[in-house]
């Protein structure tokens, strides 16, 4: 099985470093509003709500996801958006419907059969199905050439076509690792990290552990952890994924084999094996910025540390940057008051993360993420809902922060 997998992929993929622009094509765009006309006399569209995803569209006979899969996902959002689809990038309801699809790229046409499916809780079911073809003089080429940052979802995919049960699973990712011994770990490890959370995020069979929490339809998610490997066997690598139960058995398996030179260099530079060290400083000041002494405070930068250490990142909680430290995140915690509901106070808080490189200056995230709450007035209120905002907050930037470090390049 993992084998069929290693074989096809080492005779069909050739990734490529180069990243693409996407641009503009009309013909795209017209394709598009064929493609929901179609789809909208089979099973009309308004009122109804559809996961779109980048991730669930590919080329039919790799099944790799080239970078067409973006703007042709973003050319049919707009276009059922037109007949009164509302678009998702999350499966909503308990039976919810996704749009699925694939493009056959032959001589001078690329052909490109879309499908609305019905997502049940024990098998899929096609509720309407429509294809056109598009003249690939009109498109741009760099659409059609493969890029090394897509890995993830083309494994991913494998993953899902080689599994044949009806459980989504809710999955862990530990760091990627060799697999075989002697070999050093690399930065690769951390851009598959990355770039498999990204993709797990979109599929339709798993999703991120943590992500299930309140949503209909995953509430019985199964948990499983989901291993990753790379081996440097001659001129090329090995990637390798399986998918394990609570028991340790093996659920789903894919691999593949990419050509060294497909894989950008810095990524194949040795891991620091004592893991990369953290500040994590507080930068308060600023219109509506609470001090580093109030409990909201002390609660977002103890979201951060913890979710930091829990993925193998050295941290220390200081403001100033120490010698050995490669990287230093920056917090700061706004919030203010906003009109009152029968005797309750709105109150909106932000929270900014900024992560530099401390050798090199370089940004490598800037997120911000923003809450509302409603709560009581007064000293005691206000501290509450405060905390509980950050809390909130905190744990949504952790995430995107362990992402963007464990995945830098």
């Amino acid at each position: 099985m993992m084998g069929r997998f290693a074989s096809l992929a080492a005779a069909i993929l050739i990734l490529l470093a180069v990243p693409c622009r996407l641009l503009a094509a009309p013909s795209l765009d017209k394709a598009a509003r064929d493609l929901a006309a179609q789809l909208n006399e089979q099973l009309p569209l308004d009122g109804k709500t559809i996961k779109i995803s980048d991730n669930l569209f590919w080329e039919q006979r790799t099944r790799v996801n080239l970078p067409f899969s973006s703007p042709l996902r973003d050319a049919l959002a707009t276009a059922v958006a037109a007949y009164g689809a509302r678009v998702s990038l999350q499966e909503i309801g308990t039976e919810p419907l996704v749009m699925t699809g694939d493009y056959e790229i032959f001589r001078s046409e690329v052909t490109v059969t879309v499908e609305i499916r019905h997502m049940g809780e024990t098998a899929s079911r096609a509720l309407a199905m429509a294809r056109t073809r598009i003249q690939m003089n009109e498109l741009p080429a760099q659409w059609f050439q493969p890029e090394f940052s897509r890995i993830a979802k083309t494994m991913i995919r494998y993953l899902e076509e080689n599994y044949h049960g009806v459980d989504k699973f809710e999955v862990e990712i530990p760091l990627p690792k060799p697999g075989l011994p002697g070999q050093p770990p690399l930065m690769l490890g951390r851009f598959l990290k990355k770039h498999l959370e990204e993709a797990v995020a979109s599929s339709v069979s798993f999703l991120p552990k943590g992500e299930g929490v309140g949503s209909t339809r995953v509430r019985e998610a199964v948990p499983a952890v989901l291993e990753a490997t790379y081996s440097e066997i001659g001129n090329g690598f090995m990637l390798a994924l399986q998918v394990k139960d609570t028991k340790g058995g093996v659920v789903t398996a894919a691999q593949l084999t990419v050509d060294k030179k497909d894989i950008p260099k810095d990524l194949l530079e040795p891991l620091n094996e004592k893991g990369v060290t953290v500040t994590v400083v507080y930068k308060g000041g600023g219109m509506g910025a609470i001090p580093r002494s109030h409990p909201s405070v002390q609660s977002i930068l103890a979201s951060v540390r913890e979710t930091l250490a829990k993925h193998g990142v050295n941290v220390r909680d200081s403001d100033t940057v120490g010698p050995g430290d490669s990287l230093v995140v920056f917090v700061v915690f706004r919030a203010g008051k906003s009109r009152t509901y029968n005797g309750l106070i709105a109150f909106n808080a932000t929270a900014d993360f900024l992560v530099k490189d401390v050798k090199t200056g370089k940004v490598i995230a800037n997120l911000t993420k923003s809450g509302r709450m409603m709560g009581r007035g007064g000293p005691y209120g206000a501290n509450e809902v405060l905390v509980r905002l950050a809390d909130d907050l905190g744990s949504k930037g952790a995430k995107e922060l362990v992402a963007s470090i464990l995945g830098r390049t």
